[in-house]
């Protein structure tokens, strides 16, 4: 009988522990529902390391303290306090709150039945560019307060000993900042440049002790550095932004031919000015009027106009564009080409073309007669290989004017301006 009105009584007994639990999730809510600090325009980073934000639907901000002082720290320190539907909360993670980034740098989950994360303002941003010159920008913390400070002077110059600590999420992008790499930080009219000590990287500091991908913050030690004005977009505050120059060019304008018509583009990337060997995606706005391969080769399908893209594979803001044209009746559109497109040569040296005569960018087989004019015969030298090349040397500088290399196959001509200049 006794049994019997004890399992009764199973579904309302409840231990300390759960009684204690129910309570405070009880009061918990509570504090969300009559709490005038209870704000609904906080976003979380949904993955780490994304930059990816989801809205929640309400979140308790409360001021932070110093435990030392018992100062408020102020608003540029937050603590977070979530209810029991969000997912833990970690050190690094990042939040979108009041026109800034914050960023997690203390948590107390472990032995808490409440969620929440002491948050800090992330109060500038880290800007640079990538080896395929990929812009990154990441937000990040500096202190208020330079440590060290001291100018040392000798007779010769005047150096800043002072250093400052910068703090940011350690995610894929950080990870692959190096030593000695600078940044700009500071009003656009006036910029300050910073550098990474040698030994000023601290990536190491896991939130999980054997995994070194965990969500963590990394921070880093800079000292003062110089603005270079030949390297450095000082507009945009990203430091040896003109390092890593990249251009695309594809060897061929516009087009305009019937639909069967076929040819492979070749696209050209240039790293500082010079060409490099470099993975590139080919795309066409209408497959339907002219596909396109992965090597470049074009296809006429149909009458209609599209517009061929290659852009760098590492970076898709470089890139060129060609419209094909595809008409149900062909116009006559001549065209003379010469390559390579060099309009100097420098003393003692010689510079090797081609020409050709292209109707609707197809090459003919049309031969040429080359003449030269405009510079006195005993500073240069034309010579011609056949009826499509044609090399000229510059035997001695001439800057009065310019040689003109006039190239012509019956009604079609075409004159090439070339500079003799001096071997310096």
């Amino acid at each position: 009988m006794a049994l019997r009105y004890y399992d009764a009584g199973s579904s309302i007994r409840k231990t300390p522990v759960a009684s204690y639990a129910s309570d405070f999730s009880a009061m918990l809510s509570m504090g969300f529902s009559n709490a005038p600090n209870v704000f609904s325009d906080v976003y979380y980073e949904s993955t780490y390391g994304s930059k990816t934000f989801t809205l929640i639907s309400q979140v308790r901000v409360d001021a932070v303290f110093d435990p030392t002082t018992g100062k408020n720290l102020g608003d540029d320190f937050k603590k977070f306090i979530f209810d029991t539907s969000f997912t833990t909360p970690y050190v690094g993670q990042l939040f979108r709150w009041k026109n800034s980034y914050w960023m997690g740098i203390n948590s107390d989950n472990y032995e808490s039945l409440s969620k929440s994360l002491v948050c800090r303002r992330c109060n500038n941003v880290l800007r640079w560019k990538d080896e395929y010159n990929n812009l990154i920008t990441e937000p990040c913390i500096m202190n208020y307060d330079i440590g060290e400070a001291a100018d040392y002077t000798t007779s010769q110059m005047v150096t800043t000993a002072g250093f400052i600590k910068v703090s940011c999420q350690r995610n894929s992008n950080t990870n692959t900042i190096q030593p000695n790499r600078r940044f700009l930080f500071g009003a656009p009219e006036n910029r300050s440049a910073y550098k990474i000590y040698g030994n000023g990287r601290k990536l190491y500091l896991n939130s999980e002790t054997e995994n070194e991908s965990s969500p963590a913050i990394s921070e880093f030690y800079m000292g003062s550095s110089f603005i270079n004005e030949s390297t450095d977009d000082i507009i945009n505050g990203i430091a040896d932004a003109y390092r890593n120059e990249y251009t695309l060019s594809i060897s061929d304008g516009d087009i305009v031919q019937l639909a069967g018509f076929s040819k492979t583009l070749v696209p050209y990337v240039y790293h500082n000015g010079e060409v490099v060997s470099a993975d590139v995606v080919w795309s066409s706005s209408d497959e339907g009027i002219v596909a396109i391969s992965s090597s470049g080769e074009i296809s006429c399908v149909s009458t209609g106009e599209s517009v061929i893209r290659c852009s760098m594979y590492d970076n898709s803001n470089v890139y060129d564009e060609v419209t094909i044209y595809v008409v149900s009746e062909l116009v006559d559109d001549y065209e003379i080409t010469i390559s390579p497109d060099v309009h100097s040569i420098y003393e003692g040296e010689s510079q090797e073309y081609t020409c050709y005569l292209k109707n609707n960018d197809v090459i003919l087989a049309d031969t040429f007669v080359f003449t030269a004019t405009g510079v006195p015969a005993d500073y240069y030298r034309l010579r011609i290989t056949d009826g499509n090349t044609f090399s000229v040397e510059n035997i001695e500088k001439y800057l009065i004017a310019n040689l003109a290399v006039t190239c012509t196959s019956g009604e079609h001509t075409k004159t090439f301006s070339i500079s003799l200049r001096g071997d310096f």
